[in-house]
This record gives C-alpha cells, sequence and structure tokens, in this order.
C-alpha cells in the first residue's frame, strides 16, 4: 500500500502516518471543515475483493458510529475514495496497552482501573447488540488520567465476516486472545469478548500470554483444548481471588464464564478489595497488605501516658490535591505486646544432645533433605504420571483358545482290513480385538482443523492406508478400517505433493504415516 502522506484523501488532509499493519494503515489527517484532528484507518486493498466486503463495511460502520461512551474511541465518518477504503475516526495522542507490557507485571491498581474501564466499554457496546471480536491489548490506547479508550470495534466482522480461521492464524479476532468458540467458527456472543478480556488481564498480572507456541495455528489449538497454566506459577504476588477471577473468565465452555461484563468487573473488584488490603486514593490505585506498625521503641513506652497523643486518622479528601495517592494512616499508640516466655529446655536423655548448638543444626539440616527428597520424589512420579497419560495407547488382545487334548489314534476290531483312524488336531483361532475403550474427550465438529493433539475418525469406505514413513512408496504397515478412531502425533509433512500426518491408530496401537484425506476431526482429550 503506497504511502499517503501529504495527499488529500476527500475533506481529509493526509497529515502524517501513524502505524502501519498487515490490513490497514493509520495516517493522522487535519479536517479543515471543523478545523480538528483525526485518525483516518485506511484498510488494505486486498480486502476488497472479499464477498460481501462493501456491505458489511457499510452495516458495522453505521452500528460503531452510534456508540457513544467516554471508553470507546467514536467513528466520524467512512467512505470509499476510488480504491480506497476508510474509516474516520477521533484522534487520541497516546500509546497502547501492547506498549506498556514490557513482560513483567503492571501494578495492580493500574490494572484494576484499565480492566474495568474496558468493561465499561464492553459491557455499553454489549447492551446494543455490538460485540468486538477482537480485544486484545494492541486495540487499547491509554491517554493520561489513566483514560483507556477501546478502538477497532467491529473491524474483525468488516473484513472476515463469519469466516473461520485459517491455517496461516489469521482470521476473525487474534490467536493470543482468540475464545475456544471463535477459532471453531461458531456464532460469538459478548462472551467470546469477556474470554479475551480474561487473557489481556491474564498477560496485565503475568507478563505474559497464557499460551505459546511455535505458530498461531498451535496456540488456537491450546486455547480449545489445554487449561490455561495458573497465573500465580508466573506472579506468585498475585492474589488468589484474582487468579480464580482469571481462570473463571478462561472457561472453555462459555455458559460457565462471566455472562456480562459487568459481572466480570465486579468480581474482581470484590478480589482486589478482600480483607488485608487498603483501597488507594487518586488516579493511579496501588493495593498493599495492610500491616500495622512496629512498636514503639522503649524510649517512647516509658513516656508518662499524658504525654501520648490521641489516634490520628487522616481523611482521604483531605490528600485530593497530592501527586501521589494517600493512605489511611493511622498512628498505633497501644503498648507495646507482652514479651513471649521463654520456652523451655527439653528434660530426659536428649537434653545434653539439644543443648549442643551443632546437633541442633545437623537436625534442621537432615529434616530440610528430607523434605527436599521427598518433594523430589513427588515432582518425579507426578512427571512421569502426566507423560504416561498423556498419549493413552489401547494395547491389542489376541485371545487364544485352549486346544483340546491330541487323541490317542485307535484300531477297530471288525473288519480285519480296517485301517486306523485318527482325529484331526484343531488349530487355535483368534478372537477379534475387543472395541477400544477411549479416553475422555471433548466432541469436535467434523470440519474443525486437523492437527496434532486431537482424535480423528477414518470416513473412506475402502479403508486408509497406514505406511512406515511418509511416501506412496514406503512400506505399507496396514489399512485401517472405515469408523477406526485414530489419534494425531505430528505433521502435516509435504511429500510428492501430498500432506501426510503422524498417527496412532487406538484400536491396534499401530503408529504410522497417511495422507491428511479420507479422515475428519473427532474429538479432543479432555472431559
Amino acid at each position: 500500500m503506497a504511502d499517503l502522506t501529504g495527499q488529500q484523501l476527500g475533506q481529509y488532509q493526509i497529515l502524517a502516518r501513524i502505524a502501519r499493519g498487515s490490513i490497514s494503515t493509520i495516517y493522522k489527517a487535519y479536517q479543515p471543515r471543523l478545523d480538528r484532528h483525526v485518525a483516518i484507518k485506511v484498510l488494505s486493498p486486498q480486502v476488497l475483493g472479499e464477498e460481501g466486503f462493501l456491505e458489511r463495511f457499510a452495516l458495522e460502520a453505521k452500528a460503531i458510529a452510534q456508540l457513544d461512551h467516554p471508553n470507546i474511541v467514536p467513528v466520524y465518518d467512512f467512505d470509499q475514495v476510488g480504491e480506497i477504503v476508510y474509516l474516520v475516526t477521533k484522534y487520541v495522542e497516546s500509546g497502547s496497552l501492547k506498549e506498556m507490557l514490557t513482560g513483567t507485571p503492571l501494578d495492580m491498581g493500574l490494572t484494576v482501573e484499565l480492566v474495568s474501564q474496558i468493561g465499561a466499554a464492553l459491557g455499553y457496546a454489549h447492551q446494543r447488540g455490538v460485540i468486538h471480536r477482537d480485544v486484545k491489548p494492541s486495540n487499547v490506547l491509554v491517554a493520561e488520567g489513566p483514560w483507556a479508550l477501546l478502538t477497532d470495534f467491529g473491524l474483525a466482522r468488516m473484513l472476515y465476516g463469519q469466516k473461520r480461521l485459517t491455517h496461516s492464524g489469521i482470521g476473525m479476532g487474534t490467536p493470543d486472545y482468540m475464545a475456544p468458540e471463535q477459532a471453531q467458527g461458531l456464532e460469538v456472543d459478548q462472551r467470546a469478548d469477556l474470554y479475551a478480556l480474561g487473557v489481556t488481564l491474564y498477560e496485565m498480572v503475568t507478563g505474559r500470554v497464557p499460551f505459546e507456541a511455535e505458530s498461531s495455528m498451535a496456540v488456537v489449538v491450546k486455547h480449545m483444548t489445554e487449561p490455561p497454566p495458573r497465573p500465580r506459577l508466573f506472579n506468585p504476588d498475585l492474589p488468589v481471588a484474582v487468579e480464580n477471577v482469571i481462570l473463571k473468565a478462561m472457561e472453555k465452555d462459555p455458559d460457565q464464564r462471566y455472562q456480562t461484563a459487568e459481572e466480570f468487573i465486579a468480581a474482581l473488584t470484590k478480589a482486589v478489595r478482600r480483607p488485608g488490603y487498603v483501597p488507594a486514593v487518586g488516579r493511579a490505585r496501588e493495593f498493599h497488605p495492610a500491616t500495622p506498625e512496629p512498636p514503639l521503641p522503649p524510649a517512647e513506652v516509658a513516656r508518662p501516658p499524658e504525654r501520648v497523643s490521641p489516634p490520628v486518622v487522616r481523611r482521604p479528601e483531605q490528600d485530593e490535591a497530592l501527586d501521589e495517592p494517600a493512605w489511611l494512616a493511622v498512628r498505633q499508640t497501644s503498648t507495646p505486646p507482652p514479651a513471649a516466655k521463654a520456652v523451655p529446655p527439653p528434660q530426659g536423655p536428649l537434653a545434653p544432645l539439644w543443648s549442643n548448638k551443632w546437633y541442633r543444626l545437623a537436625l534442621i539440616a537432615a529434616s530440610t533433605l528430607v523434605i527436599v527428597l521427598v518433594g523430589t520424589l513427588t515432582l518425579i512420579v507426578q512427571a512421569l504420571w502426566q507423560s504416561y497419560s498423556a498419549f493413552p495407547v489401547v494395547p491389542t488382545v489376541i485371545a487364544w483358545t485352549t486346544p483340546s487334548p491330541r487323541p490317542v489314534a485307535t484300531e477297530t476290531a471288525a473288519p480285519p482290513t480296517a485301517t486306523p483312524t485318527a482325529t484331526a488336531t484343531p488349530e487355535p483361532t483368534l478372537t477379534p480385538p475387543p472395541t477400544p475403550t477411549l479416553p475422555p474427550m471433548r466432541e469436535l465438529p467434523p470440519e474443525a482443523p486437523i492437527v496434532p493433539g486431537i482424535y480423528v475418525k477414518v470416513v473412506r469406505p475402502e479403508g486408509w492406508e497406514l505406511r512406515k514413513e511418509a511416501g506412496p512408496d514406503k512400506t505399507l504397515v496396514a489399512t485401517v478400517p472405515v469408523e477406526s478412531v485414530l489419534y494425531i502425533l505430528g505433521g502435516p509433512v509435504l511429500s510428492d505433493n501430498l500432506w501426510w500426518i503422524r498417527v496412532r491408530d487406538m484400536t491396534t496401537g499401530l503408529i504410522g504415516w497417511g495422507i491428511q484425506d479420507g479422515i475428519v476431526a473427532y474429538g479432543a482429550p479432555g472431559p
């Protein structure tokens, strides 16, 4: 897309290019008629060829222009000049939330303030039937205040309609923040936005997104099949109540999440106001555990009672003019607690040993070593168990029937010319293997993406060829019958202009390669 800086676009004079992405370029422009600066988002020409794009663009732009909320960037105008399609919005001197996330957790007070403003904007839009579909830090502008402004409402729907996610990871939404039902191409509602807001909150309090992988498609599969790591693994100082709010917002089942943005923000606010936290006064709120002041030194305790000042309480409204947050400060003037009684030394035969300092140190070291060994063994057993249960294998069972004893040849008494006869020994027979018992799984639609980590079903009537290596000329291992269930281990790999995947047959336990055709998605591990 050519740079439009210095050109006239309708009634707008393009002043400078602000940002450039794969689907749009943002410019700062001047509108002489109203004597104001605006932001113009010029969409890439490649989207003009999408079926029904112009109709969706006009419909969504009109719906977004009706949104009037202090935390939503307003849309002023939209138009098409030749092959240039653009949106005109309010120009805000600010950065984005993405620029604030540098790999470390943000201050808890600032986090709650920004998420509350984003949630208020989403709740306002949801009540009017508008779904954002692409909530992420780069779509949140943060001006001085802090003042959060949510932008790009409906842009994903303008560009892609109801299109599903493609193999390149480009589709309606961003993989790192995409709800499972949105990744599957299902109909979404406001709960998909709340899932994305939960992922954004996860990144703000930990400094990282919950799922990381080498490709966008792998990230999407993790959103669909894996539970997110607990945030406290990356930020041990995070309150447990806040962690529970994040995990509830990121439930795979939309019915298990918060149903409205108001419910989400109310739960987050309640979590940070639990006992042990003191609310801040001012714009940038900070939350610290409320700890009592240390006891007064002996010199002050020895003062006469009449010189002790009464408790002084500073009201928050007295500190509104201060630059930094003011706290409720209560000076504790109570007498120090009585000294703890000395623990008597142990009596009996161990008393001499206990009085030895080196014996006590050796006992403490031995106890610590035992605790470390028990913890290490526990972790090893847990890791082995998880690796064993990650890929369940149904063994092939061959049942042999017990042959009857070989009969002894007998001779008949008459006629004399009769020849001795022997009964034939029955051959052992094979019973068909039992129907495999599949592990618990969640059902996937047949048209879901075929990626490693899911189960698929053979639909080709003549069966599905399983080869030792990827390639049509490789050794044939077996022909898997129709309706068999396979587990995807790896791939896809391109060989002889065919895409090959590595699978395990859940009936026979055989492992091999087959072409990515004649199979459909069946299920994903998990309850």
